[in-house]
C-alpha cells in the first residue's frame, strides 16, 4: 500500500530539518569536500521561510519531512525553482513529483508563466520528463569554474507527468 504524501506549506520554524534534508539530498554521488563547498547554497533560515519572495512547500508522510521545494519569485512575475530535495529514504517514490506538481500548482496561481531551473546536472532528466527545456548553462554559486543547466518549465504547456 503507498502511502499517503501531503504538501503543505514550510513552516518558518522548519529551516534547520530543510537544511539538514537538502545536505542529505545532494550528499549522494559527491565528495566530502564539494559538499562543505556547496553549504551554504544548502542552508535555509527561518527569515528565509518568512520572505515575500519564497514559496516553500515540504511533502510528509507518517508524520515525516521527505522533501520540500522552494520557489523564488520575482519582481517582473518569473519564478525560479531554487530549491527541490527528497530525503534519500523516499526517493524513487514519487515525491519529487508530487512537490513538482504542487510547484507548477502554486506558481500557475501566481499567475507565472515559466519557471527556471538551475538543475544539478543529474536531475536534467527528472526535469524534462516534466517538458522542461534545457536553454542553457549558468556558472555554479559555490564552485568555481563548474556550469549548471538551466531549464525552464513553459507553465502555458501541459504539465507532463511521468508514469510511474
Amino acid at each position: 500500500m503507498k502511502k499517503e504524501v501531503f504538501i503543505r506549506p514550510a513552516k518558518p520554524d522548519e529551516g534547520v530539518l530543510l537544511s539538514q534534508l537538502a545536505f542529505a539530498s545532494k550528499a549522494n554521488g559527491y565528495t566530502e569536500a564539494f559538499m562543505e563547498a556547496c553549504r551554504s547554497e544548502l542552508t535555509w533560515s527561518e527569515s528565509d521561510l518568512r520572505d515575500e519572495a519564497y514559496r516553500f512547500l515540504v511533502a510528509e508522510s507518517d508524520g515525516k519531512l521527505r522533501g520540500f521545494t522552494a520557489l523564488l519569485l520575482d519582481q517582473e512575475g518569473s519564478a525560479e525553482l531554487e530549491a527541490l530535495f527528497v530525503d534519500p529514504a523516499s526517493a524513487g517514490k514519487g515525491i519529487g513529483s508530487t512537490l513538482l506538481t504542487g510547484v507548477v500548482k502554486v506558481a500557475c496561481a501566481l499567475g507565472i508563466r515559466a519557471v527556471t531551473i538551475q538543475s544539478d546536472p543529474g536531475a536534467v532528466p527528472f526535469y524534462e520528463r516534466f517538458g522542461a527545456q534545457k536553454v542553457g548553462e549558468s556558472p555554479s554559486g559555490s564552485i568555481e569554474g563548474r556550469m549548471l543547466p538551466v531549464l525552464v518549465l513553459d507553465l502555458s504547456q501541459p504539465l507532463f507527468l511521468p508514469i510511474s
